[in-house]
């Protein structure tokens, strides 16, 4: 989670070699209640650039939440994260996977500086936060009952990064 009054990124980076749909991300809190407040989830690039935006949430401890992001179709690896903004208390923490097997995706990132992998950073063991993303990836050899699903927004490509304004 946040310090009081940081300005901080906690995620996964995703490797992808398709050319593919970012949808919403999934979130698990932790079960120890914090407070609850208002935070983004962001989608980033290799570099660790907001590409777009959730609208603002709040937090809420022992729970999965998906969130929905603007579509964002991306080549390339990328990374999602919760972002806190000023939160002036500690908010509800993300859940992170620690055991023996887990790949090292967990990432923490600070303003003007790219994403550290966390166990660098804390020097800790390797781990994998609770947070998933939903894509789409064109499949021309779809199957039956596939779930398919966009959240539709409407803007011009060069204010993508305002997207989170759009109708």
């Amino acid at each position: 989670t946040n310090e009081p009054f940081e300005n901080v990124w906690l995620g996964n980076r995703f490797e992808n070699n398709d050319h593919l749909t970012v949808t919403s991300v999934e979130i698990l809190w932790d079960i120890y209640e914090n407070a609850h407040d208002f935070v983004t989830i962001d989608i980033l690039d290799n570099e660790g650039n907001v590409l777009v935006s959730s609208q603002p949430f709040r937090t809420y401890h022992d729970s999965l939440m998906t969130i929905d992001v603007p579509n964002l179709s991306i080549d390339g690896d990328f990374y999602a994260m919760v972002h806190w903004q000023d939160n002036p208390i500690s908010t509800d923490a993300l859940v992170i996977d620690i055991t023996e097997d887990v790949p090292n995706t967990a990432y923490i990132m600070y303003p003007g500086e790219e994403p550290i992998l966390l166990s660098d950073f804390l020097g800790s063991p390797n781990g994998s936060f609770f947070v998933r993303v939903n894509t789409l990836v064109e499949n021309p050899e779809r199957e039956n009952r596939e779930v398919i699903s966009y959240n539709i927004y409407r803007g011009l490509a060069e204010n993508i990064d305002e997207a989170d304004t759009w109708p």
